[in-house]
Formats: structure tokens, sequence, C-alpha cells
């Protein structure tokens, strides 16, 4: 049988799962990456980059190198998320049609799910390669909050790309899937979603294998790319005052400062403070002027605390749907790159009242959800012995479904937060004699007014009796699929007989176009740059100052911890070279990815609880700056020098280690063998 996937398709990274080695796990790609940017840069004669590959060409191709597509997927072009993105972002967004957006990379315009497409083939590639199979079905996710067109758009784009959606299910209810999943769990718990794009709240509750969904509420335009904007401000604010150039408005200076900027913010999810420096960032009277600017936590605490009291204005709507309060929940899971920040896991632990679990990789959490349910309805699960393991999910719709009445008012048809699959009815009839057709508008959103909800589409009720005014009664079914769908279909109250009922989605491809796209899809062929750091290593270096420890991250060839000294090499916008001496450094550590960094340092860092069984001995370090370290090693007789030692993590699957200086150890005790 053809193996089926999870797939999270995500503003800033994507990644895919599948149940391989008796577990569910990320298939990483053949440089070991588990994340894939959710990046394309079109090149010449149908040439594409994707992934880590394109978001290299953000500053030498930016206008054909396309980010932070999934804010677009399914929107019109005059939506306020689209006005805004037109400013921050360098590729040109123009109108397709029915008033959809398209991007423009000057010899094509292609549409938000023919790009997406283009990343979700790439993941099935990843995919197909780890497997050994050619992948053909998929579980993908969503923002709880998405609209029917951004579900309609997605499900387009795994068209496009040749994937069968089996479903399309709400990130948070995946990443509470892979919480707890198989574990006998009887809990209440809510899932904290921050995304680079969105932003998601979900309260659930679990019991045994069901995970029902008792509220959820999301913003679709608030995410870790709105906290990028607020690090670019600040570094654009002092270089006008330093130099009176305003870098937002200098287009070759904003992709550079986006870059920075996302690097800055990863940092500071392990690091107190971090310097963004951009060398000759533009050139003033001939002369090349450089960016210098040291971002702390507090300096940006400050900066993003806005946009973090806007996602807890979400917590406290869903709350109240759900009729709970802080104390009434188990536990609270943070999903999400953003949630790495220590910021992000101390004011969400005050606001619920509780520390939010960090066992799982927010990274990774909501793919592996993806995977345990594509398992569960997939071919391989149809055994009586395996339905005893399949997960029960039971969502629920996030937004209101209405009708279009008289003065640009919306009836509710179905409310938010309802059960589904669900289905409800309206009785339509005739407002004139003889009249052949109604036409009905079919909105979803949070408010009451046409011109603040999203129209979903039009349609057409045709095929009854002719007669007077009102003579007809036509009842109308409205459902809602477990994909969060919606779906029209009609029949006549008096005869019972179904009737004709023509839908005009507003976002969804018409069979046309759909072809169209498949057709030109095939044409794009992936190209891969030439791996620089093939024979290099990612290593982050821990040294000690006065303001406590300090981390250095890059890549060192030919890594031996026992040279005296080490040139690390920072892969930024410009290459630099960073020298270090051994007797200066505390630690060294290799890690797979980069991203992976605060999870590493989390491991090593906390005093594991040893309820799983370590492959080997475990052993408590004191430094001698006073912290401690934790992990598995194969040497109690340790080295004069040093020594590796792996992290020990019960759900984690960290491949990377840490290797000790002797010479930094105040003592050490062994913690279990």
């Amino acid at each position: 049988m053809a193996p089926v996937v999870g797939i999270d398709l995500g503003t800033s990274n994507s990644s895919v799962a599948s149940f391989l080695g008796n577990q569910h796990q990320i298939l990483s790609d053949e440089q070991g990456r588990h994340l894939t940017p959710s990046v394309v840069s079109f090149g010449k004669e149908k040439r594409i980059l994707v992934g880590a590959d394109a978001k290299a060409q953000l500053f030498a191709n930016p206008k054909r190198t396309i980010t932070s597509i999934k804010r677009l997927i399914g929107r019109k072009i005059f939506s306020p998320e689209v006005k805004k993105a037109q400013v921050l972002l360098p590729y040109k967004l123009v109108e397709t049609d029915d008033q959809n957006v398209g991007v423009d990379i000057g010899d094509g315009v292609y549409t938000p799910q023919e790009i997406s497409a283009l990343i979700l083939k790439h993941l099935k590639e990843v995919a197909t390669k780890k497997l050994g199979a050619e992948v053909t079905q998929a579980v993908v996710t969503v923002p709880a909050h998405f609209n029917d067109n951004q579900r309609q758009a997605t499900k387009d784009a795994c068209k496009i790309a040749g994937l069968d959606t089996l479903r399309i299910i709400n990130e948070p209810t995946a990443a509470a899937l892979a919480y707890g999943f198989g574990k006998g769990l009887k809990e209440t718990v809510a899932i904290y979603d921050l995304g680079g794009g969105t932003f998601d709240i979900s309260i659930l509750k679990l019991k045994d294998q069901v995970f029902e969904v008792l509220a959820t509420a999301g913003d679709t335009f608030l995410g870790g790319d709105d906290f990028d904007d607020r690090i670019i401000d600040l570094c654009a604010e002092s270089f006008l005052k330093k130099a009176d150039v305003d870098l937002r408005k200098t287009p070759g200076a904003l992709p550079l400062l986006r870059s920075n900027a996302e690097s800055a913010k990863r940092k500071l999810s392990y690091a107190e403070k971090t310097d963004i420096y951009i060398p000759g960032v533009i050139q003033k009277d001939g002369q090349p002027i450089d960016l210098q600017f040291t971002l702390t936590r507090e300096i940006f605490f400050k900066a993003t605390n806005e946009l973090i009291q806007k996602t807890f204005t979400v917590c406290d709507e869903a709350l109240r749907s759900a009729g709970l309060r802080p104390s009434d929940l188990d536990a609270v899971i943070l999903v999400g790159g953003p949630t790495k920040m220590s910021l992000i896991y101390e004011v969400v632990g005050s606001y619920f009242g509780k520390s939010p679990l960090r066992d799982l990789n927010p990274d990774e959490v909501v793919s592996i959800g993806a995977s345990i349910q594509a398992q569960s309805l997939s071919s391989h699960s149809s055994s009586p012995a395996s339905q005893k393991t399949n997960a029960l999910l039971l969502d629920v719709t996030p937004l209101d479904l209405g009708i279009a009445t008289v003065g640009g008012y919306i009836e509710t048809v179905v409310e938010a937060n309802s059960p589904i699959p669900i289905q409800a009815s309206k009785l339509f009839t005739t407002t004139q004699n003889n009249q052949e057709n109604v036409q009905v508008r079919i909105f979803q959103g949070k408010n009451r007014r046409e011109e603040e909800s999203n129209l979903l589409g039009t349609f057409e009720l045709s095929g009854f009796k002719k007669g007077k005014a009102g003579d007809a009664s036509i009842e109308v079914f409205f459902s809602i699929n477990t994909d969060g769908i919606v779906e029209v279909s009609a029949k006549d109250k008096e005869t019972g007989a179904s009737q004709s009922v023509k839908v005009k989605l507003s976002a969804a491809l018409d069979p046309t176009k759909l072809k169209e796209s498949k057709d030109n899809f095939n044409e794009f062929k992936e190209v891969k740059l030439k791996n620089t750091w093939e024979d290099s290593q990612k290593v982050v270096f821990c040294t000690s100052s006065v303001g406590g420890p300090v981390y250095d991250e890059g890549y060192v060839s030919k890594l031996n911890p026992l040279d005296n000294k080490f040139d690390l090499v920072q892969d930024g916008v410009k290459v630099t070279h960073k020298e270090f001496l051994k007797e200066k450094i505390c630690w060294l550590m290799t890690v797979e990815d980069f991203s992976n960094i605060p999870r590493y340092l989390q491991a090593f860092a906390s005093k594991p609880s040893l309820n799983g069984k370590p492959s080997k001995p475990i052993y408590q370090f004191r430094l001698k700056d006073g912290t401690f370290i934790y992990g598995q090693t194969d040497t109690p007789n340790f080295r004069a020098q040093g020594f590796w030692i792996e992290p020990f993590s019960e759900v984690d699957r960290l491949s990377g280690k840490l290797f000790l200086y002797s010479a930094q150890i105040q003592e050490s005790a062994p913690l279990a063998s």
C-alpha cells in the first residue's frame, strides 16, 4: 500500500511527517533538515528553487522570491491583509479573476495556490525519497481560523501538487493529537498556536482517543512575521537618526532587514541579547554605511508587547466560548516557532496561571499530529486491532456562516464553534410572480455586517415550479464537512424533489483554471544549489562573560573539539569569520538545525525526569560558572581534555551532541544508568 503523510504547510516553514520505524516522525531532506522554508524563487526557463535554496535568493532576486504566501491564500485583492502585505513584501501583488490576489514575477502571474503547490510538491518528493514509495495521499493542516475560501484554496493547492487530501485538519487539533494520542489522557487543554503568519487558540477535551474541540478563536494575520516587522522598525528608526535614511523605503535594504530581523528573533529565544550588523547596507554620497543595532530581550518585549496582548484577547474569546476559566485547564501546549521565545513562554504562563508544557517541539508537533490522523484515516488502519488505536476528532467551525439579507446585514445559519460535520437548513421562496431563480450570497465571519465578513460565494436556485410570488418553498441545506468546507444542496419542500443549486465559490479555482494550473505546474523544474556547507558542521560555541553565557552559531569545517582554535563561519548577508580559542570555550554543541538550538539548550540545562529509559548513563555536571549541564555519556572515567555528551529527552529526537571541556567542570555525579 502507498504510504500516507501529514503535512504542516506553514507561513515561514513547512514540514512533512509519517509513520516510520514504528513511530511518527518528521521526514528530513537529503541534508538532514526537518524544516523546509516556505519560500519559492523563480529563475529563468521555468526553473525554480524551493526551501533553503530559495531563501538564499532573497537578496539577489527579491522580486521573484516569494515568501509568506500562506498569508495571501484565499484572500481578495481589496482585503486589509493584502493591502498591508503590498507595503511590506518586495514582490508585486496584482488582481486576478473575481478580485482574487496574484503574484506578478515579471514574466507571469501566479496564484497563491500555485505557489503553495510548488512547496507541497517539494515536501511530497522529500517524503517519497525517505519512504521509498510515491506519496499521493496526505492530511494537510490549516490554521483553525481559516475561512472556507482559505480552506478551498489550500485544497486546490494540494490538487495541483498531485496530492489527494484525506482530510484538512486544524493545526491546534493536530498538535493536541501529537500531545495526547495513545496516552489515555482525560484532560482539558489549551493549544496556544503562534505561527509565522497566524495565531490560533483552541480548547480541547481529551478522553482516551477522543479529541473534542470545545472552542476555537484566532487571527489569520498575526504571527511571527509581525514580530519581525517590529524589529525592522527598531533598526530602521535607529538608522534614520544616524544616517537620515529610512531603510523601510529603500527596496534593496528591506530584504536584508527582514532576514536579519528573523535571525535576531530566533537568537533571542536562547540568548539575552544579539547584535544586528549589516555592513554597507546602503551607499550615501559614494560611501558605504553600516547598520549596527543591539537588540535585547527587554527592548524586544517593549516593542512587541502589543502583539502579545492581541493573542490574549483572542484567548479570552475562546475561553468564553468554551465556558471555562484558565484555572479549569489541565495543560497549556505551545505550538509554532515564535513560541520558543522566552518572553512568550513567560507571559503565556502568567496569563494561564501555569507553566506551558515544553515537552513537544513546537516546530514539528503539527505535522506529527497530521501524520497520526493520516494513519488513522488510511487503509493501513482498517484492521480491528488498529481501529482500537485510531483517534476520533470532534472539531468545530471557527466562524459564523450566514446569508445576506436586506440592508447589508447577515442572518446566521450556523454559529461559530458549532461541532462539525453539521447541517442546517433555511427556507427560501420567490419575491416576484413567475420568478425562475433565486440568488443567495453566503458569508462567513465574526460580524453581522457584509462589509466586515468574508464572501464565500453565491448560489442560484432554479428548476422550481413557476407561480405567484411566495408560492415556491425551497429548503436549502448548508453543510460544513469535517474539512471545515461549506457545501450547499436544496429540495422542493412541496414535492421533495432535489433542486438545482449552482454555487459560485469566491476563491476556489474553477475546473478549467485548475487544469491549466496543473499543466503549467508540470513545466516547472526544481533545481538545487550547490551545498556550500557540505563538509562543515553546524556548531554552537558557549563562552562566559560578565553578563552571563554568550552563544555563537555557525559552521566549522572538519570539526575536532581538541583543536586549539576554531574558525566559525557565519552565513548572513555576507559570510563572516570569527575565531575562538579552546581555552575560552565552556562547551561546543553540534546541531542538525539552528532552529532547534533552544530545544538542545533546554534538554541539556533541565534535570531529566527519568521516566523513560536512557540508552547511556546520565550525569549531572556543575560547571565553574555555576551552571548545570545534564546528559548521557559512555565516559564515566572522564578524559583529561573533554568528552561528548548527548541530550536525554523522552519525546524529542535530538541527534546533536555537546562537547564538554573537562577544565570547565567543577564537579559531576551520576543520575541514572
